[in-house]
């Protein structure tokens, strides 16, 4: 009776080590993922085209795959590179109510860093834009094709859009800042670049 008890544990033993590799041989499945994230943004110091400069946006979010930290670049087409003028792009509506111009994403890359670990997943844009006007409310929306990642990520695929509306997410532009500000307007008319908030979602599928 023992032999054949000990029989039948060894044959359950073998069964799930057996089912155990065909699971991890099986392809993954492509994931619906849905996010949420809070950012802050500054002007990066980097021109894809020698002319609009990159916002860089440090954010903390969530996601299926759990928490995750992100930095991104993201360019808008606001000059045109070849003669340096403004362009004026088609008209939008902000998320204040107020009216805003349309500028086309140049491009966007985006890394997300998950549980402080090495679980990594990158991602990159040609196809987007954004709402913005002079009251300091903003809105974008870019749709990124994963490129791959590390740990759990490598060789990653999928789509995902990045969303944000903001009321009001410049604290600082330039030397104009928007209100709510602590500076004084006007204390320093040579100011440059730009400082602003902003929350976002994520939808899209990936296939990890």
């Amino acid at each position: 009776m023992k032999i054949r008890i000990l029989g039948i544990l060894g044959g359950i033993a073998l069964l799930l080590s057996a089912g155990s590799v065909y699971a991890g041989g099986r392809p993954p499945k492509p994931v619906k993922v849905f996010g949420t994230e809070g950012c802050s943004s500054i002007n990066a110091p980097i021109t894809f085209d020698g002319v609009n400069y990159a916002t860089y946006d440090t954010c903390t979010g969530h996601d299926n795959f759990g928490n995750y930290s992100r930095q991104k670049i993201d360019a808008y087409l606001a000059i045109d590179p070849s003669t340096g003028a403004p362009i004026t792009g088609p008209p939008c509506t902000l998320p204040d109510g107020t009216a805003g111009e349309v500028y086309p994403l140049e491009f966007a890359e985006f890394v997300n860093t998950y549980n402080f670990s090495d679980n990594q997943i990158f991602g990159y844009s040609f196809t987007g834009s954004a709402c913005s006007g002079a009251t300091g409310s903003f809105s974008i929306s870019n749709e990124f094709t994963i490129l791959g990642g590390t740990g759990r990520f490598t060789g990653a695929t999928g789509t995902v859009t990045q969303k944000a509306s903001v009321v009001v997410g410049y604290l600082y532009y330039f030397n104009q800042p928007f209100p709510p500000y602590n500076l004084h307007y006007g204390s320093f008319t040579t100011g440059t670049g730009w400082f602003a908030q902003a929350t976002a979602t994520e939808t899209g599928t990936i296939t990890p």
